[in-house]
């Protein structure tokens, strides 16, 4: 894949840091803040923990049918394969341990601090577990939940349906808030405190909600936004299109810079701070994108 794409964009220009490619098509992307680190999984069931310049650090085969990856800020995560089974990973993707749930399960997430997996089932619980295996709470919602997000600045969990729900869960399974969405849900991103919380809402651009589940402001794009990717502030926010095209934005919505992407975007993650943008493609080719500081 050329890098035309990026000189041809509008606006302030990233510069393109580091490229990896997976050996299939890319599942799932996910970033460790605190190290800098990525982690993916592809379908032929490898997965690649890359180090902040994007060199293999630690790499692994073998999980059959995989589905969904979750990793913390710290390392160390969980792994979904086949129908419903949640596989915990220390940081050198080793499996610490395995567990068959009793109902497929849709997503799952793991917090900050790489402890407690949430797994959400497509019955409509959501189960979270402790690193011991230890079920600690679990919540039943009206609508199976697609979307989770842990929170780092509170002891809670955002979660979202494909439609009709957005909801917030304290770690002990008390329901916090919950509001109806009126459109479906492509995907969710949270800051840290929860105070700002995007969804990708398809033919009505990017919704907005504050803490306690108010709708906010629209961020509205040229197109039909299916991924997203937020800063740990409301600072910037990346959004990649059906139409393959992607933009990053500013608190307000303001573009700062767009350009056509040659393929589908699987997954987006930035840093912290808006200094850099991974951008997983659907066909295994990764790049981390790094602009100078936060324009």
């Amino acid at each position: 894949m050329s890098d035309d794409w990026l000189a041809a964009g509008q606006g302030v220009r990233p510069e393109r840091r580091w490229s990896f490619a997976t050996d299939a098509p890319l599942v799932a992307l996910e970033t460790a803040r605190e190290t800098g680190e990525t982690v993916l999984a592809d379908s032929s069931g490898g997965l690649y923990r890359l180090d902040r310049n994007g060199r293999i650090a630690a790499i692994t085969h073998g999980f059959h049918g995989i589905r969904g990856l979750c990793w913390g800020d710290v390392g160390g995560g969980a792994v979904l394969s086949g129908e419903a089974k949640l596989s915990r990973l220390d940081a050198d993707l080793a499996v610490v341990w395995s567990l068959e749930l009793h109902d497929a399960v849709r997503v799952i997430a793991v917090d900050p601090h790489g402890q407690y997996v949430a797994a959400a089932l497509a019955n409509g619980e959501t189960v979270i577990l402790d690193p011991a295996k230890r079920k600690v709470s679990r919540f039943v919602t009206v609508r199976p939940l697609s979307f989770l997000r842990f929170l780092t600045a509170a002891p809670a969990i955002v979660g979202a349906a494909d439609h009709g729900l957005l909801c917030r869960y304290r770690l002990d399974g008390t329901e916090e808030w919950n509001t109806r969405l009126w459109s479906s849900a492509g995907d969710l991103s949270v800051t840290d405190d929860g105070e700002t919380i995007y969804v990708a809402a398809f033919n009505q651009g990017v919704q907005t909600f504050d803490g306690s589940g108010r709708s906010g402001a629209s961020f509205i794009v040229e197109g039909t936004p299916e991924r997203l990717a937020a800063t740990a502030r409301p600072l910037r926010l990346a959004a990649a299109t059906i139409e393959q095209h992607l933009y990053w934005l500013d608190e307000d919505g303001e573009l700062l810079w767009a350009a056509a992407m040659p393929e589908k975007v699987a997954a987006l993650r930035c840093d912290p701070l808006g200094r850099w943008l991974i951008c997983g493609f659907e066909a295994g080719r990764v790049l981390r994108l790094a602009w100078a500081e936060p324009v």
